[in-house]
């Protein structure tokens, strides 16, 4: 089962849609490919169009990214 990041319905896995939209502050320790990207869920088209936007709107700061990366002490 899926979670919607929109509306919070809760569905099929097969009829998710998803997608990586950018945000400065996604770090991964273990996947740093996709540093910088955020994976977003939706229960349709339009909700993941509405997330998308809200995303698009964010500014990306690299600063933001860099201080989300875990430092050793």
């Amino acid at each position: 089962m899926e979670l919607c990041d929109l509306c919070a319905r809760v569905f099929p896995e097969d009829r998710s849609v998803r997608g990586y939209v950018p945000d400065s502050s996604a770090a991964r320790v273990a996947h740093e490919w996709c540093d910088g990207l955020r994976l977003i869920t939706a229960c349709c088209d339009e909700h993941f169009d509405v997330i998308k936007d809200g995303y698009a709107h964010r500014p990306f700061v690299e600063e933001e990214l860099w201080a989300a990366k875990p430092h050793p002490a």
